[in-house]
């Protein structure tokens, strides 16, 4: 049977993990529910990118292929890409690149009776919840098998950097490449939790510091190349870390779990108590609620970025604090000397990255509190770079700043020993920290 074959539920790991729970976040973070409009999500992949075979640049063989789906995965790798002529970035880009994703979709028609066989079998209750946002994605895992194994044999990369290890798309080509002997690389992209999967479908990775090192070694990775680099997509703004922190300006960054009304508060606070300071707002990509925040922040004078048109680190340029919940935010903030406040208005303290627990950020559950905090910030100076340390193993190194030149080192396979201490843990991975 092909459910021996294939374990669909861990290539659909960002819907399948109950451990990571992303069933039990709000419906507006989630995909439209039902199978019935998951078929209809497949049938509209089938006519997006069924029907377009352009095939002009197509990737030459054996390179260093480069997987991204999304815009932050893109600023991980870019710069890294550039400094290798024999590596090209690929991915769902409706066949520009000759990625089939337009194969992969007509054939994963063919496995909707198969998914109904594994729904109605289904014992595990959250799997069976799973069907209702993935079921389109089950499809895709098994087709994904027979088509990424023959592409890959036809393409026969030397080696290839996925930026993702969550979703079914980056974890079919994972599968795919390891069954057939190709080595894979694993490169973060955001900060992670300890409730994301191990890297055992990975030859090595590329992760930015110790407290991603600390939560993969306890989440079950195990006889793995665990490389600590820093933080690629940075390189490009070392130049413009900022020597203070005098507040003329703050960010207020969301995301999808936010609720609008300590925001609103927090905004008409600001528009009352502190006239003189530039407030910005920008949401999160994935916040469905875009146009909500937009209407915010023209009710309290406020400035909108959109996170599509600006990327992060130039949204910083405009900003002397971040204001934030669970964000990856935080961190990018301080690697630029930008102080950050954990804004906690319902006391959950979930902190999901552990920036709180590990000093990266001023925390507060407060609105009144919080324009405290913005008053004493305002009247410190210093460093809060340093905090980044943790999360960023190349701050305050000789590679501060060139991270992508360390990841380069490492991918085109250069003797890089004499640049890290090398361990072996418990569970057989082999750790490179910077020296």
């Amino acid at each position: 049977m092909l459910d021996n074959m294939l374990d669909i539920y861990d290539i659909n790991y960002e819907y399948c993990s109950e451990k990571l729970g992303i069933l039990n976040l709000p419906s507006s973070n989630l995909p439209r529910k039902g199978i019935v409009y998951r078929l209809l999500s497949q049938i509209k992949g089938v006519l997006k990118y069924g029907l377009s075979f352009n095939k002009k640049g197509l990737l030459q063989k054996k390179s260093i292929l480069f997987f991204h789906i999304s815009q932050n995965e893109l600023n991980s790798v870019k710069a890294i890409v550039s400094k290798l002529p024999n590596a090209s970035l690929f991915g769902n880009d409706n066949y520009k690149n000759g990625y089939p994703i337009g194969k992969i979709y007509w054939f994963s028609l063919f496995f909707i009776p198969c998914v109904f066989y594994q729904y109605f079998r289904c014992k595990n209750l959250y799997y069976k919840r799973a069907f209702s946002y993935a079921f389109d994605g089950f499809c895709i895992a098994y087709a994904s098998k027979y088509i990424l194994r023959s592409y890959l044999k036809k393409l026969q990369p030397s080696q290839i950097i996925i930026a993702n290890q969550l979703s079914c798309y980056h974890r079919s080509l994972a599968y795919a490449a390891k069954e057939l002997g190709i080595k894979t690389v694993y490169i973060q992209h955001a900060s992670i939790t300890e409730q994301f999967s191990n890297l055992n479908l990975f030859s090595s990775a590329l992760l930015e510091g110790k407290d991603s090192l600390n939560k993969y070694q306890r989440n079950g990775t195990c006889n793995t190349q665990l490389y600590l680099i820093g933080m690629p997509k940075f390189d490009q703004y070392f130049s413009k870390v900022k020597k203070n922190v005098e507040i003329h300006s703050i960010g207020i960054c969301t995301n999808g779990l936010d609720d609008f009304e300590p925001y609103e508060k927090l905004l008409k606070l600001l528009s009352s108590k502190m006239p003189y300071i530039k407030v910005f707002i920008r949401p999160h990509p994935a916040d469905r609620r875009k146009d909500d925040w937009y209407e915010l922040s023209k009710k309290y004078n406020s400035h909108f970025s959109d996170v599509l048109k600006r990327e992060a680190f130039e949204f910083f340029e405009e900003v002397d604090l971040v204001i934030a919940g669970d964000s990856n935010i935080h961190l990018e903030a301080t690697l630029l000397n930008i102080p950050s406040i954990y804004f906690d208005p319902f006391h959950n303290k979930v902190d999901w990255y552990g920036f709180a627990k590990n000093n990266l950020v001023y925390y507060s559950n407060n609105v009144s509190e919080l324009y405290e905090y913005i008053s004493e910030i305002s009247a410190l100076s210093g460093n809060v770079r340093q905090r980044a340390k943790f999360y960023v193993e190349t701050v305050d190194t000789i590679f501060d700043g060139k991270s992508s030149e360390l990841a380069t080192k490492i991918i085109r396979g250069d003797d890089v020993h004499d640049l890290f201490s090398i361990t072996i843990d418990s569970e057989g991975n082999t750790i490179y920290r910077i020296n």
